[in-house]
Parts: C-alpha cells; sequence; structure tokens
C-alpha cells in the first residue's frame, strides 16, 4: 500500500517538511493543504458537480465540486490538476486560482476551471464519487443555498458564488 503525505503548512503559512501521513491528525499550529475546483463546461454551458461516495467517512451522498488534499511537496496547481484527472478524468482547457481559504486547520486553494468536453465523458473515482451533475448557472447557484452540499465547501463557496461565477464568464470570454 503507497503511504500519502499531506502538504503541510506552517504558523506563518508557509509549506513546510512536517511529514504527516493521511489520515493522521494535524498538529495545533499547522495547517493542512486542500485544492478544489469549480467546473465550467463550454459544451452544455454547465457547471459540474459530484457525490461524494456512499462508502466517505465524512458527508457520505453529499454533493461537491471536486476537491482533494494536497500531497507533500506538491503545489497548488499540480496538485488540482492530480485530483481533477484522479476524480473525473478532466483535462481542464484553463484553470485559475481564484481564492485562497484558512480554516481553523486547513488551507484551500480554490481554483475554477473552463471545460471543453462531451457531458458524459466523466470518469468517476470508485470509493471517492458515486455520481456526477451537471448544473445551469442559475441551478448551480440555488444548489449552495441547500443542504446537500458539504458544510465546509459550502462555507467557503456560498459567500462567494457570485464571484465565481463573474470569474467564470471571464474566463469563458477569454476563450
Amino acid at each position: 500500500m503507497m503511504h500519502e503525505y499531506y502538504q503541510v503548512y506552517d504558523k506563518n503559512l508557509k509549506p513546510c517538511d512536517l511529514l504527516i501521513e493521511r489520515p493522521n491528525h494535524i498538529p495545533e499550529g499547522y495547517y493542512f493543504g486542500i485544492v478544489e475546483c469549480v467546473c465550467y463546461n463550454l459544451r452544455n454551458d454547465s457547471f459540474l458537480m459530484t457525490k461524494r461516495s456512499k462508502d466517505k467517512p465524512y458527508m457520505a451522498g453529499h454533493l461537491e465540486v471536486t476537491v482533494g488534499c494536497m500531497q507533500h511537496g506538491e503545489e497548488p496547481l499540480e496538485s488540482i490538476k492530480r485530483e481533477l484527472m484522479e476524480e473525473t478524468g478532466i483535462r481542464p482547457n484553463r484553470i485559475s486560482l481564484f481564492k485562497t481559504f484558512i480554516s481553523d486547520h486547513a488551507i484551500a486553494h480554490t481554483f475554477l476551471a473552463i471545460l471543453d468536453i462531451e457531458a458524459d465523458s466523466i470518469v468517476l473515482q470508485k470509493g471517492e464519487t458515486d455520481a456526477y451533475y451537471w448544473f445551469k448557472e442559475e441551478e448551480f447557484k440555488e444548489i449552495w443555498k441547500g443542504s446537500l452540499i458539504t458544510q465546509v465547501q459550502k462555507a467557503r463557496i456560498s459567500p462567494n458564488i457570485e464571484k465565481i461565477i463573474e470569474q467564470i464568464k471571464v474566463m469563458k470570454n477569454e476563450q
């Protein structure tokens, strides 16, 4: 079995060499890195969301945008590209950092991506996701108001949904 180690950040929010194997606890004063990505597909004018596997110990069955832990030594962009490929089979046409959020124990790098793929070309990672859905803009905004979304993502993305959609439109127009 392959060992995975978190990308850990120190109290100054700088990457550090502390090796903590997943899923062990992060010590006080340190943060683990996560990446997430809001994906917009040009071909169906929709946003992608996945449903967490029923086997996940946390928020099983809830919806989310692609998210994952950074591995030790990874840069955020490298990490989100890996996560998108592993969990959905996606290689985005364009991707950019939207914002970095800091919580009690995590640093979350939130990316936005423009896709140009067939809607049925998503390849789900067994044990991570059970389904995927495409939402038009109004549906996508509405879904973030409900209880189907993982709470940690909802806390980051819901207050920023208008800015996220505005930035996606800018990126789409630059294609």
